[in-house]
């Protein structure tokens, strides 16, 4: 008998611990991890390698027999973009993030010895959802994984029309709280991206995957509840 009134005082217990808190005054629940917010930034991004070209060309001295072959680069890309963060858990969040860039082509010579970029500007629009994550609800360091899509205009390759890449998202970055309101966020991204050299000539060569970079930095905007 004494057995089971013990029980029963325990499962009263348990079941009144809720309402208990609940009515502690000053009581708040924890804060999660990731606030409900958006995200205004500014990046400055370096693209990965998207061709290699193998020709022969009889006006270039040295590749008039034997082929020689150039290297289709991008440059650097600046640009600014937008992102939303919802929380999902305690300690993870899902974001969604799009950025507009603007490159320049960069062709580099096999010996290395000559790189230049053409006046030819390049637009790149790109998409992401990311779900990030942190160690403990507070730590400000946070990581992340997700998918991404880009859009160049032109295309990666000087006289490429359009062209559409589809890819993977790593993220590391780090939080401040300025404001119950504000915050800032310093991110480094980085996108494994599958280049498209679809119906162009066969001298060029893509990678399996080019990898871009983005170093970026924003302000949140957290929505109060």
């Amino acid at each position: 008998m004494r057995e089971r009134a013990v029980g029963l005082l325990l499962a009263l217990a348990a079941l009144a611990r809720p309402a208990l808190a609940q009515e502690m005054p000053g009581e708040q629940p924890p804060p999660a991890a990731f606030p409900t917010s958006f995200t205004a930034f500014v990046f400055l991004g370096s693209e990965g390698r998207r061709a290699t070209r193998v020709f022969i060309d009889p006006l270039v001295p040295g590749c008039d027999v034997n082929p020689c072959s150039s290297d289709q680069d991008l440059s650097g890309a600046p640009g600014l973009g937008a992102r939303f963060q919802t929380s999902v858990a305690s300690r993870a969040a899902f974001r969604l993030g799009v950025a507009i860039g603007w490159t320049h082509y960069k062709i580099i010579s096999a010996n290395g010895g000559s790189s230049f970029s053409p006046p030819d500007r390049v637009r790149l629009l790109r998409a992401d959802g990311v779900l990030l994550f942190r160690l403990k609800p507070q730590v400000p360091v946070y990581f992340g994984l997700g998918a991404a899509i880009g859009e160049f205009s032109p295309g990666v390759v000087i006289n490429q029309p359009d062209v559409t890449e589809f890819g993977g998202v790593v993220v590391l970055g780090i939080d401040h709280r300025v404001s119950p309101k504000i915050g800032t966020r310093f991110e480094w991204t980085g996108y494994l991206m599958k280049p498209d050299l679809t119906n162009y000539p066969s001298e060029y060569h893509a990678p399996n995957l080019a990898l871009d970079m983005q170093f970026s930095f924003g302000l949140n905007f957290f929505v109060i509840r």
